[in-house]
């Protein structure tokens, strides 16, 4: 397999990875706000990963309000899922091209950002397949981190 072709099969693993943090996420959702399952997840669709991520803090927070301790924990999870999310957005929502030039790096990205007074500018950055293999693991990272959550403080067997 090529590098390009293993940085696209890199890629394929992070939207599945993403997808099942996601749902994880929504499926907590449940369990923190003991809204039945069918009826959280028909409420949850149309909101965005975030939306998802900071309904969760909110209802649990309400359970660790006077926990320091606890906030803490809850805060933190809230950082890891973030940051996962902006890995993966940095990723995910770039200009790819080709980079023959440089095989052990097959792709550019080009990512545009917006500045002051609606100007846009763009920069342009190779990448590799460690790469993209760092916004997994802390997709990874973000997931283990909720599931560990939701088993101390909520269902000793979530999966």
């Amino acid at each position: 397999m090529t590098e390009r072709e293993k940085c696209i099969n890199a890629l394929g693993g992070i939207v599945l990875d993403f997808a099942r943090l996601e749902h994880v996420f929504k499926n907590s959702i449940h369990f923190v706000s003991e809204v039945p399952v069918e009826k959280c997840l028909v409420m949850l669709a149309r909101l965005s990963y975030t939306h998802v991520v900071d309904l969760f803090g909110d209802f649990v927070l309400v359970k660790f309000r006077d926990d320091k301790e606890g906030t803490k924990e809850v805060n933190e999870l809230l950082k890891v899922a973030r940051d996962a999310n902006d890995l993966r957005n940095d990723l995910m929502h770039s200009y790819w091209f080709d980079n023959p030039m440089n095989p052990a790096k097959p792709f550019f990205k080009y990512k545009m950002r917006k500045k002051l007074k609606g100007i846009y500018t763009g920069q342009m950055l190779d990448f590799s397949l460690s790469d993209i293999k760092a916004v997994s693991t802390a997709i990874t990272k973000a997931y283990r981190h909720l599931v560990s959550f939701m088993r101390k403080h909520y269902v000793p067997n979530f999966h």
